[in-house]
């Protein structure tokens, strides 16, 4: 009878191991497979981004040369091509003349809030959060996925009274 239980219980540890295996491997496939598409989401973007600025040097070699229309047609492909990067660069250039005016006029130009870093990052199996506060590194976790590692992030930056400054993903 006693060697009965025995085996059962063997037979049962066996079990919990494999699933706590099937588990594992499952977990690791998420996130080989979370990896890859992020990694070609990433190429894809920079991709795009050095194509626009690459349009955006000719469009800048065709105006020095003075053909001005070659520029103007150059300008409005990449902007038709690249939407979402020329918003970006014309959001960028709006805000530098509108401090460029106010400097000019006079009037002061706003403080920056206060730089404190904050990170999250992927560190080849889970999402890893940190904030610096008082130049001290404070480790918010480990996360299964970036949105719950930047809620950590955002949660921590707003208790501590600053607003979210650097966002790096290591790999």
């Amino acid at each position: 009878m006693e060697a009965a239980l025995w085996i059962i219980g063997i037979v049962a540890f066996g079990y919990y191991l494999i699933h706590q295996l099937k588990k594992g491997i499952r977990e690791e496939v998420e996130d080989a497979v979370f990896h890859a598409e992020w990694d070609k989401e990433m190429t894809d973007w920079r991709e795009r981004r050095d194509a626009f600025e690459l349009l955006r040097k000719e469009e800048e070699q065709l105006w020095n040369a003075g053909k001005r229309e070659a520029a103007y047609d150059v300008r409005v492909k990449a902007d038709r091509l690249y939407p979402d990067f020329a918003a970006e660069e014309e959001e960028t250039h709006r805000e530098m003349d509108e401090l460029t005016q106010r400097s000019l006029r006079g009037e002061s130009l706003p403080e920056p809030p206060p730089r404190v870093p904050v990170d999250v990052w992927f560190d080849g199996r889970r999402w890893r959060a940190r904030i610096r506060v008082n130049g001290k590194n404070v480790f918010l976790g480990r996360f299964r996925s970036e949105a719950a590692a930047k809620a950590a992030r955002n949660a921590a930056g707003e208790k501590h009274g600053v607003e979210h400054v650097a966002y790096r993903v290591s790999i």
